[in-house]
């Protein structure tokens, strides 16, 4: 059960960061929080007039306190009402009330609505509270420069951990803060420049402070308290996935951001995520699913199904007999990451000293790569190798399969070159006629991929019910590893290790 941060003097001291007097409310608030804590603690109505406080002022506004026949508490400011059923198990506290207050909406009933944009509302309305409450923003400013502060601080921290950092000049709740408000005093307090920032940079590179990551936090607590609509949804597994809302303070944040903007509805308890996929149909399928991390996915319920080194174990195996000798092989590092990935891994590791997950993220681009700058001999050979697999893959499937290899240049991506634009008077990047080869290569594996993703759902019962996602499938079932294996096999004629 959630409790309110103070025992003694919880009302006043809350509400005064959303902008309500202490002295002339006090005794008003005060009864407000009698009756929640009352109403929740011994789950009765306690026994108290119809009508609490009525048609007081406040700054020009009316506020009502009052419990309706359907014991249910209201409390109305600013021409907003705000219902606390007492029948729930968990606290709406004064916090809640005040979010509800603060939403901007004329409806009576604020059971929230359960969709992405509507979320991202109440999030940047949170974002505003949990600021209040860490006395970072000044009561005296007005309600809108208030909540476009939390919107824009959310906006902004969202953008910062999602990637490098870096965020450009251009963008628009950067330039808000520093120079909209008040010369990014107030963002200092939040998230700071990375110390190798220069002026003149037109990318600066920020980090969160502790303060900025705490208030992101209470967001998330805070977030957990709302009571959202139930919407007439029928689930559909092929399209859409559930985040259980007991969940979200589990999840990795960024990802809780992109499930939550791709929100449809609320039901039984879940949140009702659209996947919006982008299947192309040959060879990859893009989703939100593919947007979120591996862990996150693990925690909605669904077990990976890995290809281990999909790139290299296909593409060798579309060379000609030749070309893949396992006794002699041409390949030596390709054909030692197929044999045995996590070995070949630890090789890296241990000649550059670098971390897994930095090698993993290496041993990924090389194979899109013309050269590759290293001092570790094993990268460098492994960047030689893979040149030299790509063309001759590409100029095998060009002569063998005429089709695979169409899809693929239909699909590649143009080489640019600089040009002059007189018109404009600068620089632009205009097509050649020419295909990235890199590009061709990545468009043919993984159109193999795709067939052997395919094989691999032949091994599920409920066939809808399995996401693709890169080099993997996933779903909530169980499966055997060998079972998989053997499918890809004789449905395809190609050999792959699969995992979790």
């Amino acid at each position: 059960m959630y409790k309110l941060q103070s025992i003694d003097i919880p009302t006043k001291v809350q509400l005064s960061r959303y902008g309500i007097n202490q002295t002339r409310c006090t005794k008003e608030i005060t009864i407000v929080t009698k009756v929640i804590e009352e109403c929740f603690t011994n789950k009765s109505v306690p026994d108290m007039p119809e009508h609490i406080v009525e048609d007081q002022s406040y700054r020009g506004n009316r506020y009502t306190l009052s419990l309706d026949e359907s014991k249910n508490l209201h409390l109305t400011f600013d021409g907003v009402t705000a219902k606390i059923p007492i029948d729930k198990t968990k606290l709406q506290d004064i916090e809640h009330v005040a979010l509800e207050l603060g939403l901007g909406t004329s409806s009576t009933d604020l059971l929230l609505r359960g969709t992405g944009t509507s979320i991202q509302h109440y999030l940047a309305a949170l974002t505003t509270i949990s600021l209040r409450e860490n006395k970072l923003i000044d009561g005296r400013v007005s309600r809108i420069q208030q909540t476009t502060f939390g919107e824009r601080y959310f906006n902004f921290y969202t953008r910062v951990v999602s990637g490098s950092g870096r965020v450009l000049s251009t963008n628009k709740n950067r330039s808000w803060f520093y120079e909209d408000y008040d010369n990014g005093k107030a963002i200092s307090k939040l998230l700071v420049k990375d110390s190798s920032y220069q002026v003149g940079n037109y990318a600066m590179k920020f980090k969160p402070t502790d303060l900025g990551n705490t208030v992101i936090s209470r967001v998330v607590e805070l977030f957990q308290l709302l009571n959202f609509k139930e919407a007439n949804i029928v689930f559909d597994p092929l399209h859409h996935i559930e985040l259980p809302q007991e969940l979200v303070s589990q999840i990795k944040f960024t990802d809780l951001v992109i499930l939550l903007k791709n929100t449809i509805g609320y039901k039984d308890g879940k949140f009702i995520i659209g996947l919006n996929k982008l299947d192309t149909q040959t060879d990859r399928v893009y989703s939100v699913f593919t947007s979120i991390s591996s862990d996150t996915r693990t925690k909605l319920g669904y077990i990976n199904y890995d290809i281990q080194a999909a790139m290299p174990t296909i593409s060798i195996q579309l060379l000609a007999d030749w070309e893949r000798d396992e006794d002699n092989p041409m390949y030596p590092y390709h054909q030692e990451i197929v044999t045995d990935r996590t070995k070949f891994r630890q090789k890296v590791m241990d000649e550059t000293g670098k971390s897994l997950k930095w090698v993993k993220t290496e041993l990924s681009k090389l194979d899109n790569m013309t050269s590759y700058n290293t001092k570790s001999e094993i990268l460098s050979e492994y960047c030689e190798e893979g040149i030299t697999i790509r063309d001759s893959v590409i100029n095998r499937i060009k002569e063998q399969n005429e089709q695979m290899y169409n899809i693929a240049y239909v699909k590649a991506k143009d080489v640019l070159e600089k040009v002059w634009d007189e018109e404009l008077n600068q620089l632009k990047f205009e097509p050649i006629g020419e295909k990235k080869e890199s590009s061709i290569f990545f468009f043919i594996w993984t159109q193999v991929e795709r067939q052997v993703r395919e094989a691999m759902k032949t091994c599920f019962k409920d066939q809808d019910q399995v996401l693709d996602c890169h080099d993997a499938v996933y779903s909530k079932k169980e499966v055997t590893i060998k079972e998989l294996e053997k499918a890809v096999l004789d449905q395809t004629g190609f050999e792959v290790k699969i995992s979790h």
